[in-house]
């Protein structure tokens, strides 16, 4: 069989990679098609997926072919006798090459991108052939997203799933199953870090992708009581007046967690993205500052092969620590103000998957001010990973921890080109 995987960034082969390598160890020939119309300047123009940046796999080599336009997509799966397309998301630009693709019977398949897929996916879930889920509370959410957003007439989650006509499967969580590539020794002494260091993990705040608010720029970003106090005192909200006279910003925040490192005699180990540059201050304190420096194996996975414990801002990533057993601290800012920062979308995470981020033994919810004052008094042995928590945890939000995703995909792609 031959697949194609729409690659519209380089990140994608985070996604993508163990998908890929399996395709390959399964006897299929995998094509990549680079999105060579992505702006390469702006803040997101290091994502433009450049072929070059083809990441080689354990099982085989894929064809890598550039497109400009959806025509040259369709153009490569009538050459190439490609039979059937991958994508992350299924969105509504997809729809007018879908409806070319069909009438070529080349089926499409769609997978999910974290909470993403409310807002990208929800309405067109019933379109490609299979759209793959981590597990069935996905759905649920979904449900929830676009309910709440007025996207859906249905009332009822039954009559929801119902119309799905079984196109959307949950198979599990497929992005860290290519942990079984890495090797902690291996990352530890890339990176050196010594071999018994124990590793914390911090995902710092995303000030240069979030939207530019008050609170971002001026009561959490800066750390000038002089120059903050006279403008919160101007916006009159209190909240805001508090946490600047206690002085609850984000250099305060890194420093407590520098101390936490120096405590527990751990490696303090910072990963960002690009686009979310990380502050001097932060470079200062942190033994290590990293970025996407790879896309498969992913950099954060193998950050994840040798940390102990991760600490982020109501990240997805804590399904990336919980499936690879790290126990996960969420830094939970006030909600009023992250629903300032991510609008709607998160006002209805925090309302129905809270416990997502909420679940002591696998992560656990700190206030900024709990984090600034307590952290560096504590063990990383206050914050374990619980095994039957984690079990809970992976089988409600990642379908268990079997970690055979992958190959559940493939079988699934499988069987509706074989059905045609």
């Amino acid at each position: 069989m031959k697949i194609g995987f729409l690659v519209e960034r380089n990140i994608y082969f985070r996604i993508f990679g163990s998908i890929i390598d399996k395709a390959l160890e399964r006897g299929h020939q995998v094509f990549c098609f680079h999105n060579y119309s992505h702006h390469q300047t702006g803040s997101k123009g290091y994502q433009f997926p450049d072929i070059a940046q083809t990441p080689p796999f354990k099982n085989g080599k894929v064809v890598s072919l550039p497109f400009q336009n959806q025509e040259e997509i369709v153009k490569h799966c009538l050459e190439r006798n490609i039979k059937v397309i991958v994508s992350l998301d299924f969105m509504k630009n997809y729809l007018a090459l879908q409806e070319k693709l069909q009438k070529e019977a080349v089926k499409w398949c769609a997978l999910q991108s974290g909470f993403d897929s409310g807002p990208n996916s929800g309405e067109y879930l019933s379109l490609p052939d299979r759209f793959f889920i981590y597990s069935p509370q996905w759905l649920q959410w979904i449900f929830a997203y676009l309910k709440k957003s007025g996207k859906t007439a249905e009332n009822n989650f039954a009559d929801f799933a119902q119309k799905l006509n079984n196109k959307v499967k949950a198979v599990g969580f497929w992005l860290t199953e290519q942990k079984n590539i890495i090797s902690a020794q291996e990352v530890k002494h890339k990176w050196g870090i010594p071999p018994e260091k124990k590793v914390v993990l911090f995902l710092p705040f995303p000030f240069g992708s979030s939207v530019k608010t008050f609170w971002t720029q001026c009561v959490f970003g800066w750390r000038k009581k002089f120059l903050q106090l006279p403008l919160a005192l101007l916006y009159g909200k209190k909240r805001w007046i508090k946490q600047v006279l206690n002085e609850e910003n984000d250099y305060r925040l890194c420093c407590a967690i520098k101390k936490f490192c120096e405590k527990n005699n751990a490696y303090f180990l910072v990963k960002s993205r690009q686009k979310d540059p990380v502050k001097n201050y932060l470079a200062k304190m942190a033994d290590k500052v990293l970025y996407d420096e790879e896309f498969y194996p992913a950099t954060i996975l193998q950050c994840f092969s040798v940390a102990d414990i991760c600490l982020s801002f109501f990240s997805s990533a804590v399904l990336e620590a919980a499936t690879t057993n790290v126990p996960h601290i969420c830094i939970a800012p006030a909600v009023e103000d992250w629903k300032d920062i991510q609008g709607t979308l998160w006002q209805i995470i925090l309302e129905k998957e809270r416990n997502f981020f909420d679940f002591p033994g696998v992560s656990y919810l700190r206030t900024i001010p709990d984090i600034i004052n307590n952290l560096a008094q504590q063990n990383l042995g206050d914050f374990p990973l619980v095994r039957g928590k984690q079990v809970q945890y992976t089988q409600k939000f990642a379908n268990g921890m079997e970690h055979m995703a992958c190959e559940k995909i493939l079988l699934e792609v499988e069987k509706v080109v074989e059905k045609d």
